[in-house]
């Protein structure tokens, strides 16, 4: 999976990411989730400190925005 950048400070960039991400959800659904979080949960533990905090605002993003059922092998 490529580097999240939908928090990327460049503004062409991140609406690019958006948009791709918006994309990827209404055609793939949840059948990948755990791809997605795996890529996540392994961001979280970079050395840079501003992958970090993206990863922790994707991880909130998708808990709020995904089925709970699917995280649930997650909690």
């Amino acid at each position: 999976m490529a580097k999240d950048c939908r928090y990327y400070v460049a503004e062409s960039v991140r609406l690019y990411s958006q948009e791709t991400w918006r994309v990827f959800t209404q055609t793939r659904r949840v059948q990948r989730i755990h791809k997605v979080v795996d890529f996540y949960i392994s961001q979280s533990q970079a050395a840079n400190h501003a992958v970090r905090e993206a990863a922790c605002i994707c991880t909130a993003e998708l808990g709020t925005n995904v089925n709970k059922d699917c995280l649930r092998p997650y909690c």
